[in-house]
Order: structure tokens, then sequence, then C-alpha cells
């Protein structure tokens, strides 16, 4: 394992992300970057655990809620805020030991291809809020053009504040972010905020409960449209856009089977999981699964995911 040179410890976001340069990484739960194999590296992380305002749930609106990106799966799970599709991929992660410390926010920062939560998040169309630092009426951030030469977050900061520097706070698509994540490398994810004027469900397959998935798909609906997010190993994450913006309420097996099989935009290699050929037909026939079962929701009347949760202490 590469052993990071420096750790830092941020008071607030705002100094967190004045310390983000090119050789150092945020440290959230830790279960990757600390985990022995991880192919990630920093020569410096900058730990979060102590920036309350990264912390809990809370309901923003009737119909959405604000989830800390410091939060962890456990504690997500025992808020009665947090809706029960989002708790349910959040148990997909089935280490109560690994719930206890990985947080939302890494998770979703570290967008893998076995990731639990990306493709939930996508078919609920949540938002990301972030931070960065950056000169009033430019788009340049303090370290594009300042540098980081000196490794007080605090000096930093106030150095930052003195030159006219601020904090720049915006909401955006998970999916924006997955399409464009180089743009958002250096910024903070302050909080998600997810939709529970939304129905979604989700599947996800493993050798094991404790493994990580090789698929995950999951589907939701709200505002008359169907959306999509699927995650799979060795090939990424992906949103079919086209896709999703296709369905309507009457389709059938082969609208599944049909995209499963010839989308393009999808390199799915041979492996230990299955060939090509087994995972696109997997796809195709969970993607129907998916399908029916909100349709059933949909017939029934419950366009929305009026359950709550189940909380876990």
């Amino acid at each position: 394992m590469y052993m990071s040179r420096e750790l830092c410890a941020a008071a607030s976001a705002s100094e967190a992300v004045i310390m983000r340069d090119a050789s150092s990484a945020y440290l959230a739960g830790g279960t990757e970057l600390l985990r022995s194999g991880t192919e990630r590296s920093a020569d410096r992380l900058i730990m979060l655990k102590n920036i309350p305002e990264l912390k809990g749930v809370s309901g923003e609106t009737p119909e959405a809620v604000r989830i800390g990106s410091m939060t962890t799966f456990q504690e997500a799970l025992g808020s009665d805020l947090v809706p029960a599709y989002l708790k349910e991929a959040l148990r997909y992660m089935a280490s109560r030991t690994k719930r206890d410390m990985a947080t939302i926010g890494g998770n979703v920062a570290l967008m893998r291809d076995d990731s639990y939560l990306a493709a939930t998040l996508i078919a609920a169309h949540a938002k990301l809020e972030l931070l960065h630092w950056a000169k009033p009426d430019s788009g340049e951030s303090v370290q594009d053009r300042f540098g980081c030469p000196d490794k007080n977050g605090s000096d930093l900061e106030e150095a930052s504040q003195v030159r006219g520097d601020q904090p720049v706070r915006e909401a955006i698509c998970i999916r924006r972010y997955l399409q464009h994540r180089e743009e958002y490398q250096k910024d903070l994810i302050t909080a998600i905020m997810v939709r529970t004027d939304i129905c979604v469900v989700s599947k996800r397959y493993a050798n094991t409960a404790e493994s990580h998935s090789y698929l995950t798909a999951a589907m939701g609906y709200a505002d008359g449209r169907f959306r999509v997010g699927v995650s799979l190993k060795n090939a990424g994450v992906f949103f079919p856009k086209e896709f999703s913006d296709s369905l309507g309420e009457d389709e059938n097996a082969e609208t599944f089977a049909r995209f499963a099989n010839s989308w393009a935009g999808l390199d799915i290699p041979d492996d230990l999981y299955g060939s090509t050929a087994y995972k696109r037909y997997l796809l195709g026939v969970t993607l129907e699964n998916l399908y029916r079962s909100l349709k059933e929701r949909i017939s029934s009347g419950q366009r929305t995911d009026g359950r709550k949760g189940e909380t876990e202490a």
C-alpha cells in the first residue's frame, strides 16, 4: 500500500478546499484510501471527519432530503428522513463494520464501477452540493492561479480572503458530475440531495453479500419520465440518457433485450464474472424486471416513494 507522507485535519469545508492541490486527496471514511491494495494514492491526505457542516441528515423541503457528505452509511440508515429506495442501496454494503466507516460522499466521489450507490442516485436524479474556491468574477480556483506553497489551511484561507477569493457553492445533477469528473476533481462534495417524490427500484448482483457487485442497475420514475442508472464491474458507471428518455409506460421485454444487446457505448469484457453475452443478457432481464416493478407501483397509484425506510441503530 502507498503511504501518504502527510495528514492534515481541516476544521471547515472552506479550509479543506483551500488545502487541496494536485498532490493531495480528501480523506473521508478511509475504506478506499486506507485499504490494503488500493490503487489510489496521494502525498497528502486532507482529513474531513472534524467538519460538522459535512455531517447529518435534514429535510430541506417536503420533496427533498439533504445528506451531509461525511454522513456514514450506518448513520443514514438510522435516519427516518432517508427514503426507502436509498436505504436499500445503503444495505448493499453488507458489512456493518464498513457501514460504520464508509461515507456517502466518499462513495460518490470515488464513483467506482462497483459502487453501492451510483446507479440508485443516478436513477433518483440526485444532486450534489459542491464547494470550491474562486476569485470573484472568474472561473479560476485558488490553486490554479496561486499554487499551494503553504500547507497550513488556516493561513491559506485567510490569505485567500485578503486577496478577495471566495468559497463558491453550486448544486449539480449527479449525471453532470459523472460526465465531467475532471472538471470537478478538486471540488469538495459537501452534501447529496435526494428526492422523496420519486419512485426508485434497484437490483445488485455479487458473488456473496459482502462481495463487490459486478452489476447494479436502478430505475426511477418521476414527472412522467423514467431514469436508468447502471454500474458494471470493469466497464464503468453509466446513465443511458437516450434510452431513459425513450421509455414509455407500455414497453415489452424486447425493448430491454434490444437495448442491452445493442448499447454501443458499453464495452463489457469477458472476465471471471461472466461473458460479455451473459452480462448483456442479465442487464436486459434486470432492466425489464425493474420496469415491471415500477409499472406495478404506478398502476396502484404509488408514483412516489412514500415508504419510510426502516431505521437501524
